[in-house]
């Protein structure tokens, strides 16, 4: 078991976008085993990108399945969300950012295509927690973050009561 450091904002690696997966080989097994063995080790936690952990890869790990429980880990390879349907408002933590949460506007459903590790082509409608994950992941991936998407910064953010460590 690997648990990674965890890259913390104000980092510059969370700001690059990440570049996509050419081919599945075992630094990329290794690195998916990483990034389940680090999203693990932080109870509660649903989702992780690859450059959470200092690596360039398009890669991110959701797992709702402790909330819903018939949902799946998914490992996500060069995700792509093409769709986006209807809207919330919603608090959002991260990893990367560990002592803020924020009212965040997500997107209630979205279909994401992406590969799996098997190097297969997926495609996923996806809802509720798990969607609000995936664009959280996708965001990381596309060097964004979640206190990107506050609409007012004196009134939807706040410190963490709990932290993460």
């Amino acid at each position: 078991m690997t648990v990674r450091r965890i890259v913390e904002y104000p980092n510059p690696l969370l700001r690059h976008e990440t570049i996509p997966v050419a081919k599945i080989d075992s630094r990329i097994r290794q690195l998916i085993t990483d990034l389940i063995d680090t999203l693990h080790a932080f109870p509660g936690c649903v989702g992780i990108a690859a450059n959470q952990i200092g690596e360039r890869d398009r890669i991110a790990i959701v797992d709702v399945s402790e909330k819903e429980k018939d949902k799946n880990a998914l490992i996500l390879i060069n995700p792509q969300i093409v769709s986006f349907i209807g809207e919330k408002f919603l608090r959002e933590g991260c990893l990367s950012v560990q002592n803020l949460t924020a009212n965040v506007k997500r997107s209630d459903e979205v279909v994401v295509e992406w590969m799996d590790e098997s190097g297969k082509e997926r495609v996923h409608h996806a809802h509720g927690i798990e969607a609000v994950c995936i664009q959280h992941e996708v965001d990381h991936l596309n060097g964004g973050l979640f206190i990107d998407r506050v609409l007012n910064a004196q009134t939807d953010i706040f410190r963490r009561k709990k932290y993460l460590h």
